[in-house]
This record gives C-alpha cells, structure tokens and sequence, in this order.
C-alpha cells in the first residue's frame, strides 16, 4: 500500500517545479485527496506515481531540444511555421508554444503564418513553394485535432511534409496519424521529447487493468465528472499537466471541476454554468449538507431541533454572501 505523503513527495522531487500549479497541489493535496472515495485511493496513488508536471522552464528546454532533430530534415528557406489552432478557432497553447520557439530559435515572421488559410489565400505562389510545414505544440493525445488540421486542408497540404513537433506524444496516436498520411497521401511525421501510452496499460495494473478502469468510471460518475473525462477524452488515460494548462485527454479526476468537486491539476475553462470552479467553502458546505441529510436518514438526528438549526445556519451564510 502507497502512502499519501510519500507519494506526495515523490511529485514534486520529480517535477522540480516552483511555480504557481506546484504551490496548488503543496495547498491543497489533503483537502483534495479527502474527497476521493477510499475505494479509489490506491489506483489514484498509483497513478499520481506517473503523473508528470511540466513547468515553463521545463518546457522552454524541450523546445530547445526539439529544434536540431528538426533543423536535420528541412531546408529554412521552403519551411512554414503554423500553430495548431482548437476547432473553435481559439488562440490555445499552440500559438504560445510557436512563439516561444520562434523567439527561441530565431525564425523570420516571415515563416510563421499564425492563420494558415489567410497565408493561402493572400499568398498562393509563396506557399506553393513551401515544402515543409512545421506545426509546433505541447502535447498529442488522440492524433485528432491533427486529423482535423489535415481534413480541412487536405488539397493544399498535398505533396508537402508536415512535421509536428511536441514535447509530449501518446503513442496510441500514431496508429491513426499514419492512417492520415496514408489515406491524403501527406508524408506525417511527429517529433517529440516526451512520450507515454495508456496509463492503464502500465505493467503496475497489468493484472487488475479492466476491474480498475470500471471503479475509476463509477467513481468519478459520482463525483459528476462528465461522462466523456473519467479515463480522459477518448479514453487516453493520460497524467500529464503543463505550467499554462491540463490536456483534457487526461485522467479527469485530475483537472475536471464538478459543484461537488475541486481537482488538482483544473483546466481553464470558459465562464459556463457547467464548469465553474467550486469555491472549497461551498464544498464544505454541500458535505454537511450531505451528512446531515444522512444521520437524519439513519436516525441519527435525535433531536430534530439541532437538525433544523444546522439548516437555519447554512442558509444564513448563504445570504449573507459566502458561497460561489
């Protein structure tokens, strides 16, 4: 059996961060664990033991390093640079990384095209010269948002080589990237530093893998994460986190927030109803709620008077302002 703290320890001497998200998890780690169910105490140990953080500095590395297993392939001059940009066309960790890299390595404006369809457009004959095009990004999960990058350009990618780099690459993504090259006939290949596989499939729950996966699902229902984060979007079972943000292809108890739940590890979302971030004292709030409805349920209220004023209480501090 792991025990909290040593696993607790073992984080942060392997991530060697000091940074806002690192400060997070030293804050909150107890208060966070406490609301697991024991039922699932030891596979999210477990799993912690994978989980790898990435600071900014970590990361501004890993783009230093991924520039010479590039530099050794293309030619500068025919190169283009374009961010990876979310299917809703909003500016995410893509364009932070490409700039960064830019900046890094010292690559004219004139290569990077931040809106590729506008470069098209405006500059048909310059791109009809470039053969390589470099996409810069943090993580692959599931190969897809790649696969829509192609399928919307398919026409024009043709005949050129993409390489996308990343500082971390899920292996299961290739087998569909590969069926992307083949089926556009597009040359694809993905440069990374990091790599990880489904955290399931880890020898550590080679045994117990599918009885595992089942009780993470049934317990992360009631904690209402939504039914498409239990094992991460597209089931990629990932744990992994970066400084600016948590890839949704992790597992969800790590970063999906529920009004019953906080994570550890939270996403930055939109301001919608369906995903703000409980404040701890709501959370508080909701259990005592929760135990008192039970204990009344078991007969352990025995004197109605004490329940009543229990929720006499809780309103008042509801009106007066201290919850979310």
């Amino acid at each position: 059996m792991l025990k909290k703290e040593d696993v607790y320890f073992r984080c942060l001497e392997r991530w060697n961060a000091n940074d806002e998200k690192t400060a997070y998890f030293k804050q909150h780690y107890d208060e966070w664990f406490s609301q697991l169910p024991e039922e699932i105490h030891e596979v999210v140990l477990q799993l912690l033991e994978m989980f790898m953080y990435y600071s900014q500095e970590r990361v501004n590395q890993y783009l230093f390093e991924l520039h010479p297993k590039l530099e050794r392939k293309i030619e500068p001059e025919n190169t283009l640079y374009t961010p990876l940009l979310s299917e809703k066309g909003i500016v995410n960790s893509s364009v932070d990384y490409l700039c960064t890299y830019r900046q890094m390595h010292g690559i004219s404006k004139y290569r990077v095209a931040l809106d590729i369809d506008t470069y098209i457009t405006k500059s048909p004959e310059k791109f009809e010269n470039v053969q390589n095009i470099v996409i810069v990004d943090d993580y692959c999960g599931s190969g897809k948002s790649l696969k829509t990058f192609i399928e919307g350009h398919n026409d024009s990618l043709k005949g050129k080589r993409i390489y996308y780099l990343v500082t971390y690459f899920m292996l299961e993504a290739q087998q569909l990237i590969d069926e992307i090259s083949e089926q556009y006939e597009i040359s694809i290949e993905v440069i990374y530093i990091n790599s990880g596989k489904h955290a399931f499939d880890d020898e550590r729950f080679s045994e117990h893998s599918s009885e595992l996966r089942r009780a993470l699902k049934e317990c992360s229902k009631r904690l209402n994460i939504a039914r498409q984060y239990p094992l991460g979007k597209y089931n990629t079972e990932s744990v992994v986190s970066f400084y600016n943000d948590t890839p949704n292809n992790t597992i969800g108890i790590f970063w999906c927030d529920t009004n019953i739940y906080f994570s550890i590890f939270p996403r930055e979302f939109e301001n919608t109803e369906g995903h703000k971030r409980p404040t701890l004292q709501s959370l508080k709030q909701q259990k005592e709620e929760r135990n008192m409805i039970y204990n009344r349920k078991n007969g352990k209220a025995t004197r109605p008077n004490e329940a009543i004023q229990g929720v006499c209480e809780l309103q008042t501090h509801r009106v007066n302002g201290n919850t979310a």
